[in-house]
């Protein structure tokens, strides 16, 4: 009984660390998506990059990409488009 007990309460910790994850990762991706709106690249990048690092994704990378080759950081964007072609 205890061992079930435990075994639920680490399922229910697992679960809840990765909804937080995913919450965190969506607030970054709409901070990210909304300093791209106002041309606001650095923000963008900083906001986007912390996204992709919880949650990573094809839609994000490419806007972060974007962000970089507005930013002029043509490295970065690149490395991202060679990345997408494995996240896609």
């Amino acid at each position: 009984m205890l061992r079930t007990i435990t075994a639920l309460l680490l399922l229910l910790l697992t679960a809840s660390t990765a909804m937080a994850a995913e919450s965190s990762s969506d607030t970054h991706h709409k901070a990210g998506m909304k300093a791209f709106a106002v041309e606001d690249y650095l923000k963008t990048a900083e906001e986007l990059d912390a996204s992709l690092k919880l949650h990573p994704d094809a839609k994000t990378a490419l806007y972060l990409g974007n962000a970089y080759l507005k930013l002029g950081q043509l490295g970065k964007a690149l490395l991202l488009q060679k990345d997408l072609c494995f996240v896609g």
